[in-house]
């Protein structure tokens, strides 16, 4: 939370916590390109050309502090984010801002009845810590989850209030929560009538229910992720798509992963137990997929958790499908099923797959097949073999939820863009201004929301200082 009148109020229970968040990345990058997942990214481009990635790149050159480009995108040149804390400090400093640290704020209230003269007061509460006088002794010392201990800290508050002519609300989001936040800009904001987009955990991992993805924690790997929305409205062969379709026998069909599209992203599918019906094609990202017991990860996964969160916000089902191939194309895929196939029938199942992919992964896709890599290749059918090595391509699990605010890296919704002006202002109260991550504006992984961090609060102070100016000379 910032003042114009020259004050900065650091909303949460202690600065060096939030110290601790913006170090989390070593390698902190300051690059957006207005990518958003909220469908807003017109509106993002027009208040980045406002302060772009040059204008913040010049910023920090002119704090001392050298950038230098890595794989297209833009680092400190000491590859530290303590870097850049330390720099925003200094500017600060530099300024003669005043920085209130260690407090909660309580309110932001109007502090005059007069509409005409109305400024802000806010109501505050500054947290001290201090260690125990005799921390040797047992009695002030804390037990740790390891059997140890620590030195016990006492903890005291003591309110404030300050008044001044405009506010900026750039409390962040819920995203983790371990360094203070706890979404107290929404509260804020909603006292002065604004609404609020449901906060959701995004660039987060996924939660499976498939039984057998535990065969392959631990895995990374080189992978496609593709997010789709289940529209069927019920499951199982009870399904009216299932009934007496030649496709399914036995339960013994599976799904190819193509089916027919009907023009609007849907596509026909057929699960692996014979379930059939429609998928909406949500997106498709590719790199390393890490999978641990119940979930899976890795920067592709970030990149579709938001829109998997929002969905299932909204109570539809989700799924995702894994390409553990994907270098393969459709061509050099049916060579390498073909040369599969004529390996000698008498070698193990887990043999006649061995090198194409980890072999904790050739067990996850024998395991979902209800096989076992011991057993010998002779025993099933060509037709059975070839399903098995397309699954390596279509593997599928549904997702039950994500890594929640604990783990996720930003939060998506907030304040919508549509209750403030292109400076950022409130449209409910003048004076009151919002920045960073309690707007309702998310991005992918890759430094964007940190781009959209800085450019939000940079035009939101310059509209802020603007407003005090033309206030104070009237």
């Amino acid at each position: 939370m910032s003042a114009p009148s020259g004050r900065a109020l650091r909303n949460g229970d202690y600065d060096e916590k939030y110290r601790q968040k913006d170090r989390g990345d070593r390698r902190r990058r300051i690059r957006l390109h207005g990518h958003t997942r909220n469908g807003k990214g017109e509106a993002v481009l027009s208040f980045i050309h406002d302060f772009s990635q040059e204008d913040l790149i010049r910023f920090f050159k002119e704090q001392g502090v050298p950038v230098h480009d890595r794989d297209k995108y833009v680092y400190p040149r000491t590859d530290q984010a303590e870097t850049i804390a330390r720099a925003l400090e200094n500017c600060l400093r530099d300024l003669g801002v005043k920085v209130v640290t260690d407090c909660t704020v309580d309110a932001v209230e109007d502090s005059t009845e007069s509409r005409e003269d109305q400024g802000f007061r806010i109501r505050y509460r500054q947290i001290t810590c201090e260690k125990t006088a005799n921390p040797s002794k047992k009695k002030n010392r804390v037990p740790t989850a390891k059997g140890g201990a620590k030195k016990a800290v006492r903890t005291s508050a003591v309110s404030g209030i300050f008044d001044c002519s405009a506010v900026i609300l750039c409390t962040g989001g819920m995203a983790g929560p371990s360094f203070g936040c706890s979404g107290d800009g929404y509260r804020l904001a909603r006292s002065f009538s604004h609404s609020i987009v449901s906060p959701l955990p995004a660039l987060t991992r996924l939660e499976c229910d498939s039984p057998v993805l535990k065969r392959a924690a631990g895995v990374r790997c080189h992978a496609s992720i593709t997010l789709f929305e289940d529209l069927n409205h019920e499951e199982g062969q009870n399904h009216p798509d299932n009934q007496n379709h030649p496709d399914v026998q036995d339960g013994q069909g599976y799904h190819d992963g193509q089916g027919d599209q009907d023009g609007q992203g849907n596509q026909d599918y057929q699960g692996k137990s014979g379930t059939r019906g429609q998928m909406r094609r949500i997106a498709c990202e590719d790199g390393e997929l890490q999978i641990t017991q119940n979930s899976i990860s890795g920067i592709p996964v970030f990149q579709l958790s938001g829109e998997a969160a929002r969905l299932l916000d909204c109570g539809r089902r989700v799924r995702v499908q894994i390409n553990f191939l994907p270098e393969f194309s459709e061509e050099e895929f049916d060579k390498e099923t073909a040369f599969r196939l004529q390996i000698d029938r008498n070698r193990m199942l887990g043999d006649l797959l061995l090198g194409l992919a980890h072999r904790k992964v050739i067990d996850l896709i024998l395991a979902e097949e209800g096989l076992q890599a011991e057993m010998k290749a002779a025993r099933l059918s060509e037709n059975r073999l070839r399903s098995i090595i397309y699954r390596f391509r279509k593997f599928e699990t549904g997702i039950t939820g994500t890594g929640g605010f604990d783990h996720a890296q930003v939060t998506a919704g907030g304040v919508p863009l549509e209750e403030m002006d292109a400076s950022f202002a409130s449209k409910k109260r003048a004076g009151l201004y919002f920045a960073g991550e309690l707007i309702d504006v998310d991005g992918r992984c890759g430094g964007y929301n940190l781009q959209w961090a800085m450019t939000s609060g940079v035009l939101a102070g310059r509209a802020a200082g603007r407003y005090v100016s033309d206030k104070n000379d009237g």
